[in-house]
């Protein structure tokens, strides 16, 4: 059962295509371990895929997870 003072975070980021570059910094700038959970959206043509974790996966040592 859940208290009902628990206090819940989770840090929301969202970007457009252009947003790669600010992304990076931001995933190079965040301390490891960093113990919020965060979801980075990113808008992107459904019909292209995506590599967004592998690229900030080269700017940060924490782990990445893609789900979509």
């Amino acid at each position: 059962m859940l208290e009902t003072n628990a206090l819940f975070q989770l840090v929301v980021v969202g970007s457009s295509t252009g947003g790669i570059e600010a992304l990076s910094k931001l995933v190079a700038s965040l301390p490891v371990p960093f113990e919020v959970p965060m979801v980075i959206a990113q808008h992107l043509d459904p019909k292209r895929l995506s590599h967004l974790a592998e690229i900030l996966k080269r700017h940060t040592a924490l782990s990445t997870a893609t789900y979509k």
